[in-house]
């Protein structure tokens, strides 16, 4: 489920989270919870 997430937001430049738990769910998978070069906020 995690590779689906990261794909998803493949190309994107900046991942912005405003108001959420963007990290406290646990999803299985394997590699980085953002696409390589995207930054988080």
């Amino acid at each position: 489920m995690r590779e689906k997430i990261v794909g998803l937001l493949a190309g994107h430049d900046l991942v912005f989270a405003l108001g959420a738990p963007a990290f406290t769910y646990h999803v299985e998978g394997f590699g980085p919870h953002l696409p390589e070069g995207a930054p988080l906020v």
